[in-house]
């Protein structure tokens, strides 16, 4: 197993061990989700270099409970939830705003991390890889730029950095 997938294994871990646990209301848990987003999200774009081929043959596993209701339910008690944002940044002129939810875009990423920890704790690292790399690309990967942009800002705004 290469050091960029071990990588990402820690920070898949960690994140999901954050997202099902209790934390208080505060800036902290703030700070603490940026912080575990950001390293999902960069750990995640140096794993799209360890994604092989895997076929078609994708096994099937048992997935782990979700706990995705969970999880939403505590992202939701974090000092920040809404936010406005634009679907897609690169159209010029800009279209319209949409509205954001952090707390689904926590457990979203959630969701698509514990996919893949799925695949791995039974066996199929590079089938796990792949998934991660994908949903990164078609999913996960939105929800967390968003939530780390907005997470940014509110932090910023409430001079948390400092």
């Amino acid at each position: 197993m290469s050091k960029k997938t071990e990588d990402f294994i820690v920070a898949a871990r960690r994140y999901c061990e954050w997202a099902e646990s209790e934390y208080p209301a505060n800036l902290q848990s703030a700070r603490q989700a940026l912080a575990l987003i950001t390293e999902l999200y960069l750990c995640g774009v140096q794993l799209a270099d360890e994604v092989k081929d895997i076929g078609r043959n994708v096994p099937s596993v048992k997935l782990r409970a979700s706990m995705r209701n969970l999880v939403y339910a505590r992202a939701g008690n974090l000092p920040l939830n809404y936010y406005s944002e634009l679907f897609n940044p690169t159209i010029v002129p800009a279209e319209e705003p949409v509205t954001g939810d952090l707390a689904d875009d926590i457990a979203d990423i959630y969701e698509d991390i514990e996919r893949g920890l799925s695949l791995l704790d039974a066996g199929y690292t590079e089938h796990a890889v792949w998934e991660w790399v994908f949903q990164m690309q078609a999913h996960w990967g939105e929800h967390a730029t968003s939530a780390i942009r907005v997470l940014h800002w509110f932090l910023s705004d409430q001079r948390a950095f400092t």
